[in-house]
């Protein structure tokens, strides 16, 4: 069974700006007093995306280890952009890199891809060693679509006009927009 780990620490201002949040909102760009709100709202916007989504929207990478090739190349948590790397430690316990030539990315549908390889052609890995194999992948949209950056403007938008508990209220306009986009894991 494979691990993985988050490299980057991912900042909702990659995808939009508070000009443009401001400019949603109609507030003018020389009041500052709710800037650090704002970028709250933000950012609990983001979070609910990515959450509600169930999968990236900016290019994260990841890295992924395991006990075998098996292991790591069956990661599939995302849209699969890039195989960045993968190293290995060989039956010596000598860290190597994989050729490239033994495997390669095929896209599935717009929502995942996976790393086939030449099963015949890889090298035997250390045994019993949790990260014998470590892959680095980024994943993430190929284009982000416009309806996720209308969401996060709508969220905003809600967030800091009601600025109380609002549990009972669904925002369908913010589900609607984003269903077409949703990651549903086969797993």
């Amino acid at each position: 069974m494979a691990f993985y780990t988050e490299l980057n620490d991912l900042q909702v201002t990659d995808l939009v700006t508070l000009k443009e949040v401001k400019d949603h909102l109609k507030i003018e760009l020389d009041y500052i007093e709710d800037d650090a709100l704002i970028m709250s709202y933000m950012e609990a916007a983001f979070s609910y995306i990515i959450s509600y989504l169930g999968r990236d929207v900016l290019d994260q990478t990841y890295t992924v280890k395991g006990k075998s090739f098996e292991d790591v190349f069956a990661f599939k948590r995302q849209t699969i952009k890039s195989v960045d790397n993968v190293e290995y430690v060989n039956e010596g316990n000598e860290q190597q890199t994989l050729s490239t030539d033994l495997y390669y990315l095929e896209s599935i549908d717009k929502f995942e891809s996976k790393i086939l390889f030449l099963l015949s052609d890889l090298p035997k890995v250390k045994v019993n060693k949790s990260d014998a194999v470590t892959l680095t992948v980024t994943c993430g949209f190929k284009k982000i679509p416009k309806a996720i950056k209308q969401s996060l403007f709508l969220l905003v938008g809600e967030y800091y006009e009601f600025r109380s508990d609002r549990s009972k209220v669904k925002n369908t306009a913010v589900m609607h927009m984003l269903a077409p986009h949703r990651y549903y894991s086969n797993e």
